[in-house]
């Protein structure tokens, strides 16, 4: 099985233009178009890796690629940041690699990714944990709500992955930190190898100065169900969640750098 990412700015077919979602609507993934293969822990550095470790218990990790290219002494870069939460703290490591450009006007690698900073943010008191299936067929719309236009380009991705999720799950997470500083995420599916889709996940990190919030959420088609890829989309659109919620106050204000 390979699993894809959402690639930003991409559908399958373009929506209808009157269509007007509210806030009480999620997003449908059946014209999503997914490439790219999604990044690991396993792809940054031993030593973020090690940085990043701790004996706790790990709830869940992410890495996510900034979509922006940056520029240093004249040469451009691209920027990673793979999170990590524990019972204990949250893990924020920032890896970058070198790019160069290629045909019209992309950027292609042009080395392995490296090292710069994990930070890390003690929680303060137990994990608070919410698990439960939540159904999102009847208030999907074909165009994802208005907030896409008004976050950072660095929370894109999260923004997003954020409006494929059932109203109820995304009221709750925002009540608990309204104003994120930290906001991760992305959504990522399960192919076949002949491109037939066969699961969903979106993983989200909300962190404010004295909060931390992290909702996971996966679904996936019966093993033996039938049908061609734009029925098997239409299905898994329409599939409910099984989401978790997990959040704790933070500790000290002040975060920890272990720079390498």
């Amino acid at each position: 099985m390979s699993e894809l990412v959402r690639k930003v700015g991409t559908l399958v077919r373009r929506p209808p233009r009157d269509l007007q979602p509210s806030l009480h609507q999620a997003a449908t993934t059946e014209r999503v178009a997914f490439v790219g293969r999604h990044l690991t822990w396993a792809d940054l550095p031993a030593q973020t890796r090690r940085a990043a470790r701790r004996p706790s218990v790990l709830v869940t990790e992410d890495v996510q690629r900034d979509p922006r290219v940056w520029m240093d002494g004249g040469r451009a870069y691209e920027l990673a940041s793979g999170w990590r939460v524990y019972e204990d703290a949250v893990l924020i490591a920032l890896v970058r690699r070198p790019l160069l450009p290629a045909v019209a006007g992309f950027h292609r690698p042009a080395g392995p990714w490296t090292h710069l900073q994990v930070q890390t943010e003690e929680l303060r008191g137990p994990l608070r944990r919410r698990r439960g299936l939540v159904a999102v067929a009847d208030e999907l719309t074909e165009q994802p709500p208005a907030l896409l236009g008004a976050v950072r380009d660095e929370d894109s991705s999260a923004a997003e992955a954020w409006t494929y999720l059932p109203s109820t799950v995304r009221d709750d997470a925002e009540r608990l930190v309204p104003e994120p500083e930290i906001w991760f995420g992305q959504i990522v599916q399960g192919s076949t190898a002949q491109g037939l889709p066969l699961s969903q996940s979106v993983q989200i990190l909300r962190m404010s100065a004295t909060r931390a919030v992290v909702v996971m959420a996966d679904r996936a088609l019966p093993p033996r169900v039938a049908g061609d890829v734009d029925r098997r989309r239409s299905q898994l659109a329409r599939t409910p969640w099984l989401v978790e919620q997990v959040g704790s106050d933070l500790g000290t204000p002040a975060a920890r750098l272990e720079r390498g």
